[in-house]
């Protein structure tokens, strides 16, 4: 069909005509509003770039089913997208105390476990948003927790949803890694999420997620983790922060070996991996021996190596990261590596 359009009200659902619109309006129209919530706008805020509106629009999932929960909710989000960077402060301050008094209903009118998936959409969706208005006193996030939502009686979800945000940094925007550590923030310092708590069945806990080597890293979401107490020396299956984070997340871990905070428990960088009995400078040593041999594997075949990442289909990689290792192997030395 030639004939696309976009509704006219919130701009961004497409038809191939009036009549498939007409038959999908009793549908559309529970979230219509939703997504007109930045006057039809929300994808071309002032200063967004590519990535952010990509990650918007990836955002609308969480949004679609906003509706299936208690209007304060939707009510919440409405406020917060329909928010502008040209806002007075008097208007700042008015949005904020209407979040607050939203928050106080959404928390006093449902039950603890609804309250619980609101607040993980609301996160989801924050999370992809532009940082000047995730930043901003009305957060919805902020709001629920300055308005007595009490994490210890979400059944940890509070601890849980800092272990969910430990798993969210990306490797390509910047933005969304500006918004972890601001909703992390958020978490820990007024929701009183536990950073030590085991979270997913006991099988990890955030600082063990926010270094793991197959995926990215946020260094500042870590230092944030570190900061307020994460404790660099606990053990899950997978063995320390460490441990997870060899052998791609080598910045995390020269993180976790040299930072200092009075409440950061000392890091002992001798101690062995459970079931291994292998330290990090063992790891070390190890990856500098498997990525040889993965470089010589490419320089001699011309393929990407087995069992390697298939991008790295030339030596030059191999290279610079066997030099990282060796910058960590002299680290850990100079720390008291026992050899």
């Amino acid at each position: 069909c030639d004939d696309v359009r976009v509704c006219s009200a919130c701009k961004s659902t497409p038809y191939c005509g009036r009549e498939c619109q007409r038959r999908h309006w009793p549908k559309h129209k529970k979230i219509c509003k939703l997504l007109n919530a930045g006057k039809g706008e929300q994808f071309v805020q002032p200063g967004a770039d590519e990535w952010t509106e990509k990650q918007d629009i990836d955002a609308l999932h969480y949004v679609a089913v906003m509706h299936q929960y208690p209007k304060p909710s939707a009510d919440m989000y409405i406020l917060f997208k329909g928010a502008s960077r040209g806002d007075t402060k008097r208007q700042v301050a008015a949005r904020a105390k209407k979040m607050r008094d939203l928050a106080r209903v959404l928390i006093s009118k449902n039950k603890i476990d609804t309250v619980q998936r609101i607040f993980y959409r609301i996160m989801q969706i924050m999370l992809r948003d532009e940082p000047w208005r995730v930043e901003q006193p009305y957060s919805p996030l902020l709001a629920l927790l300055q308005s007595g939502l009490d994490m210890s009686k979400l059944k940890n979800s509070g601890e849980n949803h800092l272990y969910s945000l430990s798993q969210s940094s990306s490797a390509t925007s910047t933005s969304r890694n500006r918004n972890q550590v601001t909703i992390g923030r958020q978490l820990l310092e007024i929701g009183g999420a536990d950073p030590n708590l085991f979270c997913g069945r006991g099988q990890a806990f955030p600082l063990f997620d926010a270094c793991y080597s197959n995926q990215p890293t946020n260094l500042e979401f870590i230092e944030l983790l570190l900061e307020h107490g994460a404790d660099r020396n606990m053990e899950c299956p997978g063995g320390t922060a460490i441990v997870g984070a060899f052998d791609m997340s080598l910045d995390a871990i020269k993180l976790l070996i040299t930072y200092e905070h009075a409440n950061c428990p000392p890091i002992d960088i001798n101690k062995p991996s459970p079931g291994l009995d292998a330290t990090a400078l063992d790891f070390t040593r190890i990856n500098i021996v498997k990525f040889k041999r993965f470089r010589d594997e490419v320089a001699i075949t011309g393929k990407t190596a087995t069992n390697c990442y298939k991008t790295w289909t030339t030596v030059e990689p191999f290279n610079v990261q066997i030099e990282k290792l060796k910058e960590l192997e002299e680290l850990l030395l100079s720390k008291g590596a026992v050899e």
